[in-house]
Protein backbone atom coordinates (compact mmCIF):
# COMPACT_ATOMS: atom_id res chain seq x y z
CA UNK A 1 0.00 0.00 0.00
CA UNK A 2 2.83 2.20 0.54
CA UNK A 3 4.03 1.55 -2.78
CA UNK A 4 1.19 2.39 -4.02
CA UNK A 5 0.86 5.49 -2.35
CA UNK A 6 4.49 6.77 -3.00
CA UNK A 7 3.61 6.22 -6.99
CA UNK A 8 -0.11 8.46 -6.22
CA UNK A 9 1.78 11.56 -4.93
CA UNK A 10 4.40 11.17 -7.87
CA UNK A 11 1.11 11.24 -10.21
CA UNK A 12 -0.16 14.19 -8.54
CA UNK A 13 2.68 16.83 -10.46
CA UNK A 14 1.06 15.47 -13.55
CA UNK A 15 0.70 18.55 -15.60
CA UNK A 16 1.96 20.98 -12.66
CA UNK A 17 5.40 22.00 -12.25
CA UNK A 18 5.46 22.34 -8.57
CA UNK A 19 2.63 21.84 -5.46
CA UNK A 20 2.15 22.41 -2.05
CA UNK A 21 1.67 19.41 0.65
CA UNK A 22 -2.11 20.69 0.93
CA UNK A 23 -2.36 20.41 -3.46
CA UNK A 24 -1.19 16.81 -2.93
CA UNK A 25 -3.34 15.99 -0.09
CA UNK A 26 -6.40 17.68 -2.22
CA UNK A 27 -5.20 15.70 -5.62
CA UNK A 28 -4.67 12.05 -4.56
CA UNK A 29 -7.14 12.29 -1.61
CA UNK A 30 -4.68 11.16 1.22
CA UNK A 31 -4.73 12.45 4.82
CA UNK A 32 -2.52 15.44 5.39
CA UNK A 33 -0.43 12.96 7.92
CA UNK A 34 0.53 10.41 4.92
CA UNK A 35 1.31 13.05 2.36
CA UNK A 36 3.70 14.40 4.89
CA UNK A 37 5.18 11.66 5.30
CA UNK A 38 5.96 10.18 2.04
CA UNK A 39 7.08 13.38 1.00
CA UNK A 40 9.54 13.65 3.58
CA UNK A 41 10.76 9.73 2.11
CA UNK A 42 10.83 11.10 -1.15
CA UNK A 43 12.77 14.06 -0.38
CA UNK A 44 15.20 12.16 0.97
CA UNK A 45 15.66 9.41 -1.85
CA UNK A 46 15.89 12.30 -4.00
CA UNK A 47 12.38 12.03 -5.94
CA UNK A 48 11.19 15.48 -4.61
CA UNK A 49 12.76 18.59 -3.90
CA UNK A 50 12.42 22.29 -2.78
CA UNK A 51 12.58 24.53 -5.54
CA UNK A 52 14.03 27.90 -4.20
CA UNK A 53 12.99 30.29 -7.17
CA UNK A 54 9.58 28.56 -8.39
CA UNK A 55 7.87 30.68 -10.49
CA UNK A 56 4.33 29.09 -9.09
CA UNK A 57 2.86 31.08 -5.92
CA UNK A 58 0.91 28.66 -4.68
CA UNK A 59 -3.01 29.66 -4.16
CA UNK A 60 -3.85 30.38 -0.60
CA UNK A 61 -6.51 32.50 1.18
CA UNK A 62 -4.98 31.69 4.40
CA UNK A 63 -2.36 34.75 5.70
CA UNK A 64 0.89 34.71 6.96
CA UNK A 65 4.29 32.68 5.42
CA UNK A 66 3.07 31.07 1.93
CA UNK A 67 3.22 27.33 2.24
CA UNK A 68 6.74 25.50 1.26
CA UNK A 69 6.44 24.51 -2.48
CA UNK A 70 7.65 21.02 -3.79
CA UNK A 71 8.61 19.90 -7.64
CA UNK A 72 9.75 16.80 -9.04
CA UNK A 73 13.43 16.34 -9.39
CA UNK A 74 14.67 16.63 -13.24
CA UNK A 75 17.14 15.03 -15.46
CA UNK A 76 19.74 18.24 -16.72
CA UNK A 77 18.24 19.54 -20.07
CA UNK A 78 16.57 22.67 -20.95
CA UNK A 79 13.28 23.44 -23.06
CA UNK A 80 13.11 26.11 -25.53
CA UNK A 81 9.44 28.46 -25.39
CA UNK A 82 9.10 30.73 -28.61
CA UNK A 83 6.59 33.16 -28.93
CA UNK A 84 6.14 34.32 -32.29
CA UNK A 85 4.14 37.56 -31.89
CA UNK A 86 3.14 40.11 -34.71
CA UNK A 87 5.62 42.72 -34.16
CA UNK A 88 8.36 41.02 -31.83
CA UNK A 89 9.62 37.46 -30.27
CA UNK A 90 9.65 36.70 -26.84
CA UNK A 91 11.63 33.69 -26.17
CA UNK A 92 12.86 31.98 -23.47
CA UNK A 93 15.44 28.83 -22.46
CA UNK A 94 14.38 26.81 -19.36
CA UNK A 95 15.56 24.18 -17.21
CA UNK A 96 13.50 20.88 -16.81
CA UNK A 97 12.02 22.36 -13.53
CA UNK A 98 10.36 25.09 -15.48
CA UNK A 99 12.61 27.80 -14.41
CA UNK A 100 14.23 30.05 -16.76
CA UNK A 101 17.90 30.47 -17.47
CA UNK A 102 18.07 32.91 -20.06
CA UNK A 103 15.57 35.10 -21.67
CA UNK A 104 15.51 37.03 -25.50
CA UNK A 105 13.15 39.86 -26.86
CA UNK A 106 13.79 40.61 -30.34
CA UNK A 107 11.40 43.07 -32.42
CA UNK A 108 10.57 41.97 -36.12
CA UNK A 109 8.43 44.02 -37.47
CA UNK A 110 5.07 43.03 -38.46
CA UNK A 111 6.05 43.02 -42.18
CA UNK A 112 8.75 40.10 -41.63
CA UNK A 113 8.15 36.77 -43.42
CA UNK A 114 7.38 33.60 -41.98
CA UNK A 115 11.20 32.56 -43.09
CA UNK A 116 12.09 36.03 -41.88
CA UNK A 117 10.84 35.83 -38.60
CA UNK A 118 12.44 32.09 -38.28
CA UNK A 119 15.70 33.28 -38.90
CA UNK A 120 15.75 35.85 -36.02
CA UNK A 121 14.24 32.94 -33.93
CA UNK A 122 17.33 31.03 -34.25
CA UNK A 123 19.76 33.78 -33.77
CA UNK A 124 17.79 34.50 -30.52
CA UNK A 125 17.73 30.83 -29.50
CA UNK A 126 21.84 30.01 -30.39
CA UNK A 127 22.49 33.10 -28.46
CA UNK A 128 20.65 32.33 -25.46
CA UNK A 129 21.81 27.67 -25.34
CA UNK A 130 25.52 29.42 -25.50
CA UNK A 131 24.99 31.66 -22.44
CA UNK A 132 22.53 29.54 -20.40
CA UNK A 133 22.64 26.11 -21.71
CA UNK A 134 26.12 25.35 -23.30
CA UNK A 135 26.05 21.29 -24.28
CA UNK A 136 23.45 20.61 -22.23
CA UNK A 137 20.02 18.37 -24.57
CA UNK A 138 17.06 19.68 -26.02
CA UNK A 139 13.70 18.23 -24.52
CA UNK A 140 11.83 20.17 -26.32
CA UNK A 141 10.70 23.42 -28.36
CA UNK A 142 7.04 24.76 -28.65
CA UNK A 143 6.25 27.77 -30.17
CA UNK A 144 3.10 30.35 -29.92
CA UNK A 145 1.56 31.58 -32.89
CA UNK A 146 -1.52 34.38 -32.98
CA UNK A 147 -3.07 32.32 -35.57
CA UNK A 148 -6.13 29.16 -35.01
CA UNK A 149 -3.64 25.89 -36.08
CA UNK A 150 -5.22 22.82 -37.38
CA UNK A 151 -4.34 19.52 -36.11
CA UNK A 152 -2.42 19.21 -39.49
CA UNK A 153 0.14 21.46 -38.28
CA UNK A 154 -1.43 24.20 -40.64
CA UNK A 155 -2.82 27.94 -39.95
CA UNK A 156 -6.78 26.68 -39.23
CA UNK A 157 -7.85 29.99 -40.92
CA UNK A 158 -5.35 31.28 -43.68
CA UNK A 159 -4.92 35.07 -44.47
CA UNK A 160 -2.99 36.74 -46.86
CA UNK A 161 -2.42 39.26 -44.25
CA UNK A 162 -0.69 36.58 -41.62
CA UNK A 163 3.13 35.85 -42.46
CA UNK A 164 1.91 32.15 -42.04
CA UNK A 165 -0.03 32.04 -44.47
CA UNK A 166 0.30 28.91 -46.96
CA UNK A 167 2.88 27.16 -44.42
CA UNK A 168 2.95 25.23 -41.45
CA UNK A 169 4.89 27.26 -38.48
CA UNK A 170 6.59 24.50 -36.76
CA UNK A 171 7.52 22.58 -39.94
CA UNK A 172 9.07 26.82 -41.09
CA UNK A 173 10.63 27.17 -37.73
CA UNK A 174 11.80 23.55 -37.60
CA UNK A 175 13.74 23.91 -40.42
CA UNK A 176 15.26 26.94 -39.45
CA UNK A 177 16.35 25.51 -35.78
CA UNK A 178 17.23 21.95 -37.04
CA UNK A 179 14.78 20.16 -34.57
CA UNK A 180 11.11 19.50 -34.11
CA UNK A 181 9.21 22.43 -32.97
CA UNK A 182 5.16 21.95 -31.74
CA UNK A 183 3.49 24.89 -32.56
CA UNK A 184 0.52 26.11 -31.04
CA UNK A 185 -2.03 29.12 -30.80
CA UNK A 186 -1.42 31.62 -28.75
CA UNK A 187 -4.03 31.78 -26.53
CA UNK A 188 -4.39 28.19 -25.99
CA UNK A 189 -1.10 27.93 -24.88
CA UNK A 190 -1.36 31.11 -22.36
CA UNK A 191 -4.58 29.26 -20.50
CA UNK A 192 -2.44 26.09 -20.09
CA UNK A 193 0.49 28.69 -18.87
CA UNK A 194 -1.96 29.94 -16.05
CA UNK A 195 -2.98 26.52 -15.56
CA UNK A 196 0.57 24.99 -14.46
CA UNK A 197 2.13 28.27 -13.48
CA UNK A 198 -0.71 31.14 -12.78
CA UNK A 199 -3.88 32.41 -11.63
CA UNK A 200 -6.10 28.80 -12.69
CA UNK A 201 -3.76 26.06 -10.91
CA UNK A 202 -6.14 23.37 -9.83
CA UNK A 203 -8.99 24.94 -11.45
CA UNK A 204 -10.32 22.93 -14.30
CA UNK A 205 -12.66 25.24 -16.40
CA UNK A 206 -11.08 28.24 -17.25
CA UNK A 207 -11.42 30.81 -20.10
CA UNK A 208 -7.78 32.44 -21.06
CA UNK A 209 -8.93 35.86 -22.96
CA UNK A 210 -6.83 37.60 -24.83
CA UNK A 211 -7.46 41.58 -26.38
CA UNK A 212 -4.62 42.50 -28.78
CA UNK A 213 -3.50 42.67 -31.94
CA UNK A 214 -6.84 40.60 -32.39
CA UNK A 215 -9.36 38.73 -29.77
CA UNK A 216 -9.07 34.89 -29.12
CA UNK A 217 -9.90 32.71 -26.39
CA UNK A 218 -8.25 29.73 -24.44
CA UNK A 219 -10.56 27.24 -23.16
CA UNK A 220 -10.14 24.59 -20.81
CA UNK A 221 -13.29 22.21 -19.91
CA UNK A 222 -13.00 19.70 -17.38
CA UNK A 223 -9.13 20.16 -17.25
CA UNK A 224 -8.59 19.43 -20.88
CA UNK A 225 -7.50 22.04 -23.27
CA UNK A 226 -10.44 22.80 -26.17
CA UNK A 227 -9.66 22.74 -29.58
CA UNK A 228 -12.14 22.09 -31.53
CA UNK A 229 -12.01 19.92 -34.71
CA UNK A 230 -9.78 22.14 -37.00
CA UNK A 231 -8.59 23.70 -34.14
CA UNK A 232 -11.10 27.17 -34.19
CA UNK A 233 -12.36 26.46 -30.84
CA UNK A 234 -12.32 30.06 -29.01
CA UNK A 235 -11.61 32.17 -32.20
CA UNK A 236 -14.20 34.94 -30.59
CA UNK A 237 -13.68 36.92 -32.52
CA UNK A 238 -15.15 36.24 -35.71
CA UNK A 239 -18.81 35.60 -34.00
CA UNK A 240 -21.04 38.23 -35.33
CA UNK A 241 -21.88 40.91 -33.15
CA UNK A 242 -23.28 44.25 -35.33
CA UNK A 243 -25.68 42.40 -38.24
CA UNK A 244 -24.92 45.37 -40.50
CA UNK A 245 -21.82 45.83 -39.70
CA UNK A 246 -18.69 46.94 -41.31
CA UNK A 247 -16.84 44.18 -43.77
CA UNK A 248 -14.39 41.69 -41.80
CA UNK A 249 -10.97 39.97 -43.17
CA UNK A 250 -12.87 36.90 -42.89
CA UNK A 251 -15.58 37.79 -45.56
CA UNK A 252 -18.02 38.34 -42.65
CA UNK A 253 -19.93 41.18 -41.61
CA UNK A 254 -20.16 42.76 -37.99
CA UNK A 255 -17.55 40.49 -36.42
CA UNK A 256 -16.43 41.29 -32.88
CA UNK A 257 -12.93 41.56 -34.60
CA UNK A 258 -14.05 45.18 -36.37
CA UNK A 259 -15.08 46.33 -32.58
CA UNK A 260 -12.24 45.17 -30.78
CA UNK A 261 -8.81 44.72 -32.88
CA UNK A 262 -6.23 46.65 -32.86
CA UNK A 263 -6.36 48.12 -35.82
CA UNK A 264 -10.02 48.98 -35.81
CA UNK A 265 -9.18 50.55 -32.52
CA UNK A 266 -6.28 53.14 -33.62
CA UNK A 267 -8.39 54.05 -36.53
CA UNK A 268 -10.73 55.43 -34.14
CA UNK A 269 -8.87 57.93 -32.37
CA UNK A 270 -6.98 59.02 -35.70
CA UNK A 271 -9.10 62.16 -35.31
CA UNK A 272 -8.14 62.59 -31.62
CA UNK A 273 -4.53 62.15 -32.28
CA UNK A 274 -3.89 63.36 -35.37
CA UNK A 275 -1.37 60.39 -35.66
CA UNK A 276 -2.39 58.23 -38.63
CA UNK A 277 0.30 55.69 -37.64
CA UNK A 278 -1.03 55.07 -33.81
CA UNK A 279 -0.24 51.38 -33.47
CA UNK A 280 -0.92 49.37 -30.62
CA UNK A 281 1.69 50.09 -28.37
CA UNK A 282 1.05 53.85 -28.51
CA UNK A 283 -2.87 52.85 -27.70
CA UNK A 284 -1.70 50.69 -24.61
CA UNK A 285 0.46 53.47 -23.35
CA UNK A 286 -2.35 55.97 -23.75
CA UNK A 287 -4.35 53.91 -22.12
CA UNK A 288 -1.40 53.64 -19.07
CA UNK A 289 -1.70 57.00 -19.19
CA UNK A 290 -5.26 57.99 -18.56
CA UNK A 291 -5.91 59.15 -21.79
CA UNK A 292 -9.98 59.34 -22.15
CA UNK A 293 -10.35 58.91 -25.82
CA UNK A 294 -7.94 56.17 -25.57
CA UNK A 295 -9.69 54.85 -22.20
CA UNK A 296 -13.12 55.61 -24.06
CA UNK A 297 -12.38 53.26 -27.13
CA UNK A 298 -10.98 50.59 -24.55
CA UNK A 299 -13.51 50.09 -22.09
CA UNK A 300 -16.28 49.86 -25.81
CA UNK A 301 -13.83 47.25 -26.63
CA UNK A 302 -14.04 45.38 -23.28
CA UNK A 303 -17.88 45.56 -23.08
CA UNK A 304 -17.80 43.99 -26.57
CA UNK A 305 -15.55 41.21 -25.74
CA UNK A 306 -17.22 40.48 -22.84
CA UNK A 307 -20.73 40.15 -24.59
CA UNK A 308 -19.18 37.17 -26.60
CA UNK A 309 -17.50 35.62 -23.52
CA UNK A 310 -20.45 35.85 -21.32
CA UNK A 311 -22.55 33.88 -23.79
CA UNK A 312 -19.92 31.34 -23.40
CA UNK A 313 -19.65 31.34 -19.93
CA UNK A 314 -23.92 30.60 -19.88
CA UNK A 315 -22.98 27.69 -22.13
CA UNK A 316 -20.14 26.19 -20.38
CA UNK A 317 -20.11 27.56 -17.06
CA UNK A 318 -16.31 28.19 -15.90
CA UNK A 319 -15.11 28.74 -12.74
CA UNK A 320 -12.48 31.63 -13.85
CA UNK A 321 -12.11 34.13 -16.50
CA UNK A 322 -8.22 35.49 -17.59
CA UNK A 323 -7.79 38.81 -19.09
CA UNK A 324 -4.74 39.17 -21.14
CA UNK A 325 -3.08 40.84 -24.06
CA UNK A 326 -1.54 43.94 -24.70
CA UNK A 327 -5.00 46.16 -24.61
CA UNK A 328 -5.91 44.23 -21.33
CA UNK A 329 -2.43 45.47 -19.95
CA UNK A 330 -3.22 49.33 -21.34
CA UNK A 331 -4.75 50.75 -18.04
CA UNK A 332 -8.01 48.89 -16.13
CA UNK A 333 -10.25 50.53 -19.27
CA UNK A 334 -10.85 46.74 -21.27
CA UNK A 335 -11.35 44.84 -18.01
CA UNK A 336 -13.61 47.16 -16.30
CA UNK A 337 -15.73 47.34 -19.78
CA UNK A 338 -15.55 43.67 -19.79
CA UNK A 339 -16.63 42.93 -16.51
CA UNK A 340 -19.55 45.50 -17.15
CA UNK A 341 -20.73 44.01 -19.75
CA UNK A 342 -20.53 40.36 -18.29
CA UNK A 343 -22.01 41.51 -15.26
CA UNK A 344 -25.58 42.40 -17.05
CA UNK A 345 -25.28 39.22 -19.07
CA UNK A 346 -24.05 36.40 -17.24
CA UNK A 347 -27.22 33.64 -15.62
CA UNK A 348 -27.12 34.73 -11.78
CA UNK A 349 -26.39 31.15 -10.76
CA UNK A 350 -23.75 30.95 -13.54
CA UNK A 351 -21.74 34.81 -12.43
CA UNK A 352 -22.20 33.53 -8.58
CA UNK A 353 -19.37 30.66 -8.97
CA UNK A 354 -17.32 32.90 -11.80
CA UNK A 355 -14.31 35.19 -10.88
CA UNK A 356 -12.58 37.58 -13.51
CA UNK A 357 -9.20 38.35 -12.69
CA UNK A 358 -6.05 39.84 -14.88
CA UNK A 359 -3.51 37.38 -15.83
CA UNK A 360 -1.31 36.94 -13.22
CA UNK A 361 1.56 36.03 -15.85
CA UNK A 362 1.34 39.22 -17.87
CA UNK A 363 3.09 39.06 -21.12
CA UNK A 364 4.44 35.87 -20.52
CA UNK A 365 1.69 34.02 -20.04
CA UNK A 366 2.21 32.23 -23.63
CA UNK A 367 5.46 31.62 -22.75
CA UNK A 368 5.21 29.68 -19.50
CA UNK A 369 2.58 27.76 -21.58
CA UNK A 370 5.55 26.72 -24.13
CA UNK A 371 7.27 25.98 -21.29
CA UNK A 372 5.12 23.52 -20.12
CA UNK A 373 4.86 21.46 -23.11
CA UNK A 374 8.53 21.93 -24.13
CA UNK A 375 9.48 20.31 -20.63
CA UNK A 376 6.75 17.54 -20.58
CA UNK A 377 4.22 18.62 -17.80
CA UNK A 378 2.54 18.75 -20.95
CA UNK A 379 2.36 17.07 -23.78
CA UNK A 380 3.30 18.83 -26.87
CA UNK A 381 0.59 16.82 -29.70
CA UNK A 382 -1.93 16.43 -27.25
CA UNK A 383 -1.96 19.37 -25.05
CA UNK A 384 -2.96 16.59 -22.04
CA UNK A 385 -1.22 16.45 -18.79
CA UNK A 386 1.16 13.61 -18.71
CA UNK A 387 0.64 11.37 -16.20
CA UNK A 388 3.77 8.73 -16.99
CA UNK A 389 6.20 11.43 -16.64
CA UNK A 390 5.29 12.11 -13.38
CA UNK A 391 6.17 8.67 -12.86
CA UNK A 392 9.40 8.59 -14.39
CA UNK A 393 12.36 7.69 -12.71
CA UNK A 394 15.17 10.59 -13.01
CA UNK A 395 18.00 10.29 -14.51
Amino acid sequence: MRDFNRARVLDAFAGAVALTRGEIAARTGLSRTTVTGLVDQLVREGLLTTPRDALVVPRSDVPGRRPELLARTRPLGYGVAIDAGHERLQIAIADLSGRVLARGVRHIGIEATAKEAARHTRAVVRELVAAAAPGQTCHGVVAAIPEPIGRDGRVARDSVASRWHGVRPGEVLGDALGQEVHAWNDANLAVLGETVFGASRNLDDVFYVKISHGVGLGIVVNGRLVRGTDGLAGEIGHTQVRADGIVCLCGNRGCLYTLSASEYLTQALHAVTHNPELTLDNLAAMGRQGHPGAGRVLRDAGREVGHAVANLCNALNPRLVIVGGSLARAGDWAISGLRESMADRTEARVAQALEITASRLGERAEVYGAIAMAIGVIDPVTAEPRVQAARRTPA
